[in-house]
């Protein structure tokens, strides 16, 4: 059984890491802007994409299935190492030999040099995914998030150093490539656990039968992200697909930490439990738990989207406002179906996340090209459209293979979505009473304003959730 205290320290390490990171990442990305170019940054941004797909095949879906089996031995790291040791290696020959058709196809050499040495970065992540699945098996997200934050200092001012002697580009390459490294031996470092070289088929076909629907799944759903940058461009403009990128990025932030809070938590926690009572239990936990940290969050976007917009991107990027502030809706059901991929995950049953998987592609596709006949906007709100009724699927199939029902759902998300609504609403009021100018200035008032409200509410209706986390709090003390 897993303890309510130890499900509430695994959360909060992975929140500190992965609000760090972000940190981090955001505070580096401002700084290198000062010393490099968009150009420099265009050139990273436009072949990440080979490296993500080729490195997706080797990380996403062996290492859920490693985390998920119940009874896993050294057979089955073994084989998952070197398969993905083989793997990666195959990968970046395709990858080192395609460089020079790639560079050619964007008419620009530099390509052939960036893509063979970013391409390393598969051979690195491969061999260390048995050492990082130790530690998520054994809920050690404390240690997990010292190597990932130290691992990121490091490249960050290594990066910083590279652009201030003027390297350009290779700064940006630089800190892609080091931070998996240093990753990588922290870990080993960490992990002593040496893998054989063993490679068991019977072994790799039941870890297949659940990592390959994950990567497969996985690799739908990048193409069908994809999808939209390529058709926007060649119905509306280039301009128009920057603005939609940005945008994008801006809500992807958000959604990368509650999405890593499932995985990273809410996956190998109820990954361990097979009473269906301790399960919907501890599944209502985790849900209250980042429903109530999330939806404070995600609501201020909408509210405070032209601030958010100028004071992060600067006066460039106004018309990205309405865009973000459409796509910024999608965020609020996406934290349905995260919370409930996580239980397919928990429960094994990758061949539903790929069926689903498919369904929303399948949803997605047919209101695409319905919407790209009306407009740009229209789009976006398909977007929105599609998410929603993926959202309310994948639900239903969860209310059906566990005790957790649309009761549930019910008291521990939109409850807490009109409660929020309310709050948000009553913070705008309260702004345009004072007629502040500025938009760094109304940003600051607005979330100080919403954190001394968000307070209020915990303290007044959901005071059984403030003692329970200072009773974990006192009982760790002890």
């Amino acid at each position: 059984m897993v303890s309510n205290e130890k499900t509430f320290f695994s959360f909060l390490w992975v929140l500190l890491e992965k609000f760090g990171f972000s940190g981090l990442r955001f505070i580096s990305t401002l700084l290198l802007a000062r010393l490099l170019t968009p150009y420099e940054f265009g050139l990273i941004g436009t072949i990440t994409i080979f490296i993500s797909l080729s490195n997706m095949v080797v990380e996403s879906g062996f290492g859920a299935a490693l985390v998920q089996k119940k009874n896993i031995t050294n057979n089955d790291y073994s084989t998952i190492f070197v398969f993905n040791a083989i793997m990666s290696v195959f990968l970046y020959i395709i990858l080192f030999i395609s460089a020079p058709f790639i560079a050619d196809y964007y008419n620009n050499d530099i390509f052939t040099s960036i893509i063979r040495v970013l391409g390393v970065i598969l051979i690195i992540n491969a061999v260390t995914l048995t050492q990082k699945v130790h530690l998520i098996r054994e809920l050690a997200f404390k240690q997990q998030a010292a190597i990932n934050l130290a691992a990121l200092i490091i490249s960050i001012l290594c990066a910083l150093t590279l652009a201030y002697l003027g390297y350009g580009v290779w700064a940006l390459v630089a800190q892609l490539v080091l931070y998996s490294f240093f990753v990588s031996l922290f870990m080993w470092f960490k992990v002593r656990f040496i893998p054989s070289l063993i490679f068991n088929t019977q072994s790799f076909k039941e870890l297949f039968s659940f990592g390959g629907r994950i990567i497969l799944t996985s690799a739908l759903q990048t193409i069908y992200n994809d999808i939209f940058g390529l058709v926007i461009t060649k119905k509306f403009s280039v301009s128009l697909t920057g603005l939609y990128t940005q945008a994008n990025k801006l809500v992807s932030f958000p959604t990368s930490i509650f999405s890593s809070l499932y995985d990273s938590v809410a996956f190998p926690v109820l990954s361990k439990i097979d009473n269906p009572e301790e399960f919907k239990t501890m599944y209502s936990n985790i849900n209250n738990g980042i429903f109530s940290l999330a939806l404070p969050l995600l609501l201020i976007i909408p509210f405070q989207v032209e601030n958010i917009i100028l004071t992060v991107l600067g006066t460039n990027w106004t018309e990205a406002a309405p865009i973000l502030k459409i796509l910024s809706i999608s965020l609020l059901t996406s934290l349905i179906s995260l919370s409930s991929f996580s239980v397919f995950k928990a429960k094994g049953l990758g061949e539903t996340m790929l069926r689903y998987g498919i369904i929303k592609i399948v949803i997605g596709l047919i209101i695409l090209v319905i919407s790209i006949q009306i407009s740009f906007e229209a789009i976006i709100y398909g977007v929105v459209i599609t998410n929603f009724i993926f959202s309310l699927l994948v639900f239903h199939k969860v209310s059906k293979i566990t005790l957790y029902k649309w009761k549930e759902l019910f008291k521990d998300y939109f409850l807490l979505i009109f409660s929020f609504l309310v709050l948000n609403f009553l913070v705008k009021y309260l702004l345009n009473l004072f007629e502040i100018e500025g938009a760094l200035i109304q940003l600051i008032s607005y979330l100080f304003l919403m954190l001394v409200m968000t307070i209020g509410y915990f303290a007044i209706f959901k005071r059984y959730v403030i003692r329970k986390v200072l009773l974990i709090i006192r009982q760790r003390s002890k």
